[in-house]
């Protein structure tokens, strides 16, 4: 993970994926949260911005998507962590997410749209609770959409004094 150098920017080996995410996620309080907790992990998390794809490997129209990599117990059992690859795909936020529930009429931009997907999906990344190899899809769903939903509310609390 690449931090944040003292002059408030990203340092010289962030890419622009990682320095396009952190900086989208750092506009509101829970993408903060979830931020410092990625560059806390003890294993490599990997930010992609795919900006051409429409859908996901398996086909699926979807925002950004977890690969996670664990260690296993004798017993074939999920126990921590490995590595943990996160793709938020763009031109999916651009083309289809002003039409999703969350998002309609939020005038959100696609900027910041990516730091509330992020904030979703590094709760999957980052949060056993919260990933399918340690919980049930629907519980870990669950979990990562409170992040996203949390990451919206705070960038509604944002633009609204913007606005004032």
């Amino acid at each position: 993970m690449y931090f944040l150098n003292q002059k408030r920017g990203w340092t010289s080996n962030a890419t622009p994926s990682i320095a396009k995410i952190g900086g989208a996620m750092m506009r509101t309080k829970q993408g903060k949260k979830i931020l410092s907790r990625m560059m806390k992990t003890d294993y490599p998390i990997t930010l992609l911005i795919d900006r051409t794809s429409t859908s996901n490997r398996m086909g699926e129209i979807t925002a950004g998507e977890t690969y996670s990599d664990y260690t296993f117990d004798d017993n074939a059992k999920a126990q921590d962590f490995k590595e943990v690859v996160i793709v938020i795909y763009g031109k999916v936020i651009k083309d289809n997410m002003q039409n999703e529930e969350f998002y309609r009429d939020s005038s959100f931009s696609t900027s910041d749209i990516i730091g509330t997907v992020a904030a979703h999906e590094g709760e999957h990344g980052t949060n056993k609770k919260a990933n399918s190899g340690f919980v049930s899809e629907e519980e870990a769903e669950t979990k990562a959409l409170n992040s996203e939903k949390k990451a919206i509310d705070d960038l509604k609390k944002r633009n609204k004094k913007a606005s004032r």
